[in-house]
């Protein structure tokens, strides 16, 4: 009877290491499932932060060479409006020495 008692003991304890250890098989395949969900969610969220950071830098470049046309075009007008400026002044100076 003690041999007997003993025996299912012994039983009751495989049974419950082996239970702790499917139990942690199982809950560490979870984790590793998880982890590998959350790697791939990363790469995925990675790939689109590259491409807007591609897209963003295009759009950089792209005003970066409309800034360039536009502040020639000021100038340009700019240098226009001196010269008529400066036009007008030497004919008015010459308006008034004839008088």
């Amino acid at each position: 009877m003690l041999d007997q008692n003993l025996l299912n003991s012994e039983d009751n304890d495989n049974n419950h290491i082996s239970s702790t250890r499917r139990r942690n098989n199982e809950a560490s395949k979870r984790f590793r499932d998880r982890k590998r969900a959350q790697i791939k969610a990363n790469e995925i969220t990675i790939k689109q932060l590259y491409q807007t950071i591609n897209r963003l830098n295009d759009k950089v470049k792209q005003l970066t060479i409309e800034n360039k046309y536009w502040k020639l075009q000021i100038n340009k007008l700019n240098q226009q409006r001196l010269e008529s400026l400066l036009s007008d002044i030497k004919s008015n100076a010459q308006s008034s020495s004839n008088l």
